[in-house]
């Protein structure tokens, strides 16, 4: 399978070419009814013949690649939610056409969404043969690296949907249910007939509103299978064991507490016993008497410091464990959702490159330690190199030149994910990319609706060129020289 890029006036299109020749001949009612027909979620495609062959363009004028999105975007859990509801709802309109879900390709790169209302459009080839349940567990685990880890609902969402795709023979449906329960907070079970309605994806700018309650009667209609909730009346008696087990472990500390008391103050009185006795032996019981106040105040103020003595030790014993635990409790409160995204195999691997890099920057750090501030000595001849400096001179007046403090640098109009906004109507909200690879700088344009020329020549959509001093840059209508 061939792609490519390419540009047509004012539209910029993706091309696939396939190179099955059985594929072809069996996507071809499939292509007739794509290009027939504007199917919500996919991508409009239509069909161009070079010298025989069969090429698919679809049309992904002003919109973005999700991968280029989420380089610099963490998606949050409504935006998780608008995705799925989105693909759910393109399977639905591909059944409708008697369309296979094997041609829809879930390559982040490869899928392109409308940075604003996060619109998502997907590629359908037709007559394809791929594994959509393999590819979408795939595509999940994607998902997983790059959502907004601080926010907890989210990660749950993400992961459970990844989860559950590991199953043997999943289907959408068991999907279905993950979604809605995180989304009614209750389980499907619960949510059932009753179930809220849940705002779908928006369409054109309009809001849509699914109703829940019938995708999961669909849902159970087609799979045996049941989504777990995430916390089951199962867990609950699991959770009550383990609160009673640390309350019977308090209490039993308690009272071991209380007899290391009993027998520190009994062997305090068995100690001042001891000393009237050999008083009584020794001089008399006339001596005793004359001397048991005395006794009696000793004996007093001796039990009194021998509880204070327990306290403060039991106290000193149990310092280290709370310190311990209070460091343990404040890292996972800093980073609460650790996922191990690899595999099994993966993991272990980077855990022990990570304590062998980690021991070994630690002995590095020791050997090579700097001597005390006070006895080192600063240089004044050697002044640090200013790191070399790009900029894009404008040629218009009524336009500022555009300095490049570090790469990538992505220009365009849009003011939340731009590193330079560039706010001119002719200018798309993602225009083009600078990139720096060893001492070579480049410009890729980045799906611009009008365009990027480059020493002349107009670069085709997501193109890269390399700048060279001097060449002149046109961003849509507005010219710059690279300097």
């Amino acid at each position: 399978m061939k792609i490519s890029y390419i540009r047509e006036m004012k539209r910029s299109y993706l091309t696939i070419e396939t190179e099955d020749e059985e594929q072809r001949e069996k996507g071809a009612w499939e292509a007739g009814m794509l290009e027939q027909n504007r199917i919500r979620g996919l991508l409009p495609m239509r069909v161009r013949y070079e010298e025989g062959r069969e090429i698919y363009c679809y049309d992904i004028t002003s919109r973005q690649p999700l991968e280029r999105i989420l380089e610099t975007h963490a998606m949050t859990g409504e935006q998780v939610r608008s995705l799925f509801w989105q693909l759910y709802r393109a399977l639905e309109e591909m059944e409708k056409y008697l369309l296979e879900s094997g041609g829809i390709l879930l390559t982040p790169e490869l899928i392109y969404a409308e940075p604003e209302r996060f619109e998502i459009g997907l590629c359908a080839v037709p007559g394809g043969k791929g594994d959509f349940a393999a590819e979408l567990s795939h595509f999940l685990q994607y998902l997983l690296k790059h959502v907004d880890h601080r926010d907890k609902d989210c990660v749950v969402l993400a992961y459970g949907l990844y989860q559950e795709s590991l199953k043997e023979n999943y289907g959408i449906e068991d999907l279905v249910k993950i979604v809605a329960e995180e989304k009614t907070g209750r389980p499907p079970q619960e949510a059932g007939q009753k179930a809220e309605r849940i705002k779908g994806i928006q369409k054109t700018g309009e809001d849509e509103v699914r109703d829940t309650s019938g995708a999961l009667q669909k849902a159970e209609g087609r799979s045996n299978k049941t989504a777990l909730p995430r916390q089951t009346s199962t867990d609950l008696p699991q959770e009550a064991a383990g609160q009673t087990e640390l309350c019977e472990k308090k209490r039993q500390s308690e009272k071991n507490i209380g007899k290391q008391l009993l027998k520190r103050m009994a062997a305090t009185a068995g100690m001042f016993s001891l000393i009237s006795l050999g008083i009584w032996f020794l001089r008399g019981i006339e001596t005793l008497l004359n001397l048991s106040f005395y006794l009696v105040i000793g004996a007093a103020v001796a039990e009194v410091f021998t509880i204070l003595a327990v306290i403060f030790w039991e106290r000193r014993e149990k310092k280290p464990a709370d310190t311990e635990k209070q460091i343990k409790n404040t890292r996972d409160e800093e980073d609460p959702w650790r996922i191990l995204y690899e595999d099994e195999e993966g993991a272990e691997e980077e855990i022990e490159n990570s304590s062998t890099e980690s021991s070994l920057r630690t002995n590095a750090a020791s050997i090579a330690s700097p001597p005390p501030e006070d006895f080192q000595t600063t240089v004044l001849s050697v002044h640090p190199e200013a790191e070399e400096c790009h900029c894009l001179t404008a040629l218009h007046p009524e336009i500022s030149s555009i300095e490049i403090p570090y790469y990538p640098f992505v220009i365009g109009k849009h003011k939340e994910l731009a590193d330079y906004v560039l706010d001119y109507k002719t200018v798309s909200r993602f225009h083009l990319r600078l990139d720096r690879t060893e001492d070579k700088i480049t410009v890729t344009d980045l799906n611009s609706t009008n365009g990027t020329t480059v020493a002349g020549v107009l670069l085709a959509a997501n193109e890269t060129a390399e700048l060279n001093p001097g060449d002149e840059v046109r961003i849509a209508d507005l010219r710059f020289v690279w300097k």
